[in-house]
C-alpha cells in the first residue's frame, strides 16, 4: 500500500465518520477493507482516536448514555469490516463519540471471506484505551491498549471479561484471548467452556468457572479461581487449581505464588531493619526465596550480596540481584498521583548498593532504577521523571541524577543532570550510592558514595526550577530505553529503596559507612 492509498483510506473513514460519504466512496472504502489488512488496521486505528477525541469533546457538551433504550440507534456502533456495514443512519457527533463506549470487533474468517461478530468492547466512562495494532493477515488478531479505566470485553463464546488499566489485551477469536501484562477478570458460563487466555510463560484454560489474572511487567502471571475450576497449562506442566487456588507462572514453570521482589514484609537483617526504619515507597532487597526472579528480556539472577564480617550490619546469607547483558527489572506505577510520581516541593532520596562490572566503556551511563523513559507507547519518549545512574568518566564510575523538565506554551522542555565529581573503580567491589533532591530547588541537590558527600555539578541542562515530567509510566531496574544496551546495567545490585523525603547525611552515612568495613 502506497503513502497515496493510506492517506485515501484515511480520508474514506473521516467522510464515513462525518456521514459525508457517497457511494461512490463507500463501495471503494468497502473494497479496500475486504482486500487489504493495511487498510482494516488503519481504519480501524484512525477509528479509535477519532472516537475518543470527539468523546472527550462532547463529554463537556452532555454525557453520552449508553444504556438509554431511547438512544440505542445513537450509542451503538460497529465498525464496518469486510463488507459488513452495520450501523443506522448517519453517523454524527453523538455516535461517533459512544464508539469508544460500545465498539464491535471483527476478525476475518481464516479459510473464507465471510465475517464473524468475535467480540463486543465496552469502555466505562473516562476509559482512555486505542486498538494499537490490527489484522496483517488472515488470523485478524487485535491489540487493546487501556491505559486508564477499564474495558468490558463480550466474545461470541458467551465468555466475559473484564481489563484493568493499564493493560495490553489481545481479542485472538470468539472464545480466546491473550494477557500481554496487565490485569483482567474473566466469567466463563458453561456453553464457553474451554476458553482460554495466553499469558508470556503459559496457558489459562477455563473448565466453567470464574478468575483473576494478573500478569506483571517483571513477567511473572497469578492466577485465582473464584469460582469453578482452571487448568494451568506451562512449560510442558499442568495442573487444575479449584475456587480459592492460586499459583504463579513463570520462565521456569508453575509454582506456589511467589514473594514479591518488592515485598516490605518480613523484619530481615539489621541493614534491612534500617530500611524499613525509614519507610521505602519502594523497596527491592532482593532476599526472595526463589531462585530467580523473571524479567521480560533474560533472567536477574540471585547471587551472594555484601555480607558479614566485612560487611557488618548485613547477614552471612544476605543475597543480591545480578543483572547480566539481558536482565532488567519493570514495576507498573500505581496510577495517577502514586508514590511514584515526584512533583516540585517532593523530595526524594534514591539509594542502592552496585557492583558493576569491570568491562563497562568509558562515557557509558548505566541505569540503576528509573521513572520514565522507558520508550513505552503509551507516554512521551522524553519522560524521565527521576532516575539513579552511574556514569564512567575519566575511568571512575560516577553517580548520576537525571529528570526531564515538562514542557508548557513558552518552554520544551530539556534534560537536567547533576554528576558527582569523583567515583570509584568498578570491579573492586561494593559501594553504597545515594542522591537526594527537592523538585523545584536545584540547590537542594546531594549525591553520597560510601557514606560520604561527594561534590556534583549540574552537566546538563543546568539548574531549574521548573516542574519535572509527571505522568504513569514505568519504574525500570537496570534499564532504560527501551532496553537500549548503551543504557544497560551489568553487575549486581541490592537493597535499592525510593523515599518521598530527604534522608539526613547522618542516616545515609551510617548504611553506606559499610562500604569500607567500618
Amino acid at each position: 500500500m502506497t503513502t497515496v492509498d493510506r492517506e485515501e483510506v484515511v480520508v474514506l473513514t473521516e467522510a464515513l465518520i462525518d456521514g459525508a460519504i457517497s457511494p461512490e466512496e463507500f463501495t471503494r472504502l468497502e473494497k479496500w477493507l475486504k482486500d487489504d489488512p493495511t487498510a482494516r488496521a488503519l481504519y480501524l486505528e484512525h477509528c479509535s482516536v477519532d472516537a475518543l477525541l470527539r468523546w472527550r469533546w462532547q463529554s463537556e457538551e452532555a454525557a453520552v448514555k449508553v444504556n438509554d433504550e431511547e438512544n440505542a440507534s445513537e450509542n451503538i456502533v460497529t465498525f464496518p469490516v469486510l463488507g459488513r456495514f452495520a450501523f443506522k443512519g448517519m453517523m454524527k457527533i453523538a455516535a461517533a463519540a459512544a464508539a469508544l463506549l460500545l465498539v464491535g470487533v471483527f476478525l476475518n474468517n481464516r479459510d473464507s471471506d465471510s465475517v464473524g461478530q468475535l467480540a463486543v468492547v465496552k469502555a466505562t466512562e473516562g476509559t482512555k484505551w486505542r486498538v494499537v495494532s490490527g489484522a496483517e493477515d488472515k488470523s485478524g488478531r487485535q491489540t487493546l491498549l487501556v491505559t486508564e479505566g477499564s474495558l468490558e470485553v463480550a466474545f461470541a463464546s458467551g465468555a466475559q471479561a473484564r481489563i484493568e488499566g493499564p493493560s495490553l489485551f489481545e481479542i485472538r477469536g470468539a472464545n480466546e484471548a491473550v494477557m500481554e501484562w496487565g490485569k483482567g477478570s474473566f466469567q466463563v458460563p458453561e456453553q464457553a467452556v474451554g476458553y482460554s487466555v495466553d499469558t508470556p510463560w503459559g496457558k489459562v484454560v477455563d473448565l466453567g468457572t470464574a478468575f483473576d489474572l494478573s500478569v506483571s511487567n517483571d513477567g511473572l502471571a497469578e492466577v485465582l479461581v473464584t469460582e469453578g475450576k482452571v487448568r494451568i497449562l506451562s512449560k510442558g506442566d499442568q495442573r487444575e487449581l479449584t475456587a480459592g487456588e492460586s499459583l504463579t507462572m513463570s520462565h521456569s514453570g508453575l509454582s506456589n505464588n511467589e514473594v514479591p521482589v518488592t515485598s516490605l514484609e518480613g523484619q530481615g537483617g539489621t541493614y534491612q531493619k534500617l530500611i524499613r526504619k525509614s519507610n521505602p515507597v519502594a523497596y527491592w532487597p532482593f532476599d526472595g526465596k526463589v531462585g530467580d526472579f523473571i524479567t521480560e528480556k533474560g533472567v536477574v539472577q540471585l547471587v551472594a550480596g555484601p555480607r558479614t564480617p566485612e560487611f557488618a550490619l548485613f547477614d552471612a546469607s544476605n543475597t543480591a540481584a545480578f543483572f547480566g547483558d539481558q536482565g532488567m527489572l519493570r514495576k507498573q506505577d500505581l496510577g495517577a498521583n502514586s508514590v511514584f510520581d515526584f512533583d516540585n516541593g517532593d523530595e526524594i532520596t534514591i539509594e542502592a548498593w552496585v557492583n558493576p562490572a569491570k568491562q563497562m566503556k568509558e562515557g557509558g551511563i548505566v541505569y540503576i532504577v528509573g521513572k520514565g523513559r522507558t520508550n513505552n507507547l503509551t507516554f512521551l519518549k522524553d519522560n524521565q521523571n527521576f532516575s539513579l545512574r552511574l556514569w564512567k568518566r575519566e575511568g571512575q564510575m560516577k553517580v548520576s541524577f537525571l529528570f526531564r523538565s515538562a514542557p508548557d506554551a513558552e518552554w520544551e522542555g530539556d534534560y537536567h543532570r547533576w554528576t558527582a565529581l569523583r567515583g570509584f573503580v568498578a570491579g573492586e567491589g561494593w559501594h553504597h550510592i545515594a542522591v537526594t533532591y527537592r523538585y523545584g530547588e536545584p540547590g537542594s541537590v546531594k549525591t553520597y558514595q560510601d557514606g560520604e558527600l561527594v561534590v556534583g555539578e549540574w552537566d546538563m541542562g543546568g539548574a531549574t526550577t521548573r516542574r519535572p515530567v509527571v505522568d504513569d509510566d514505568e519504574l525500570w531496574l537496570g534499564s532504560a530505553m527501551g532496553s537500549k544496551k548503551g543504557n544497560k546495567f551489568t553487575g549486581e545490585v541490592d537493597e535499592v529503596a525510593i523515599y518521598r523525603q530527604i534522608l539526613t547525611a547522618e542516616e545515609l552515612g551510617k548504611r553506606g559507612s559499610q562500604s569500607k568495613g567500618k
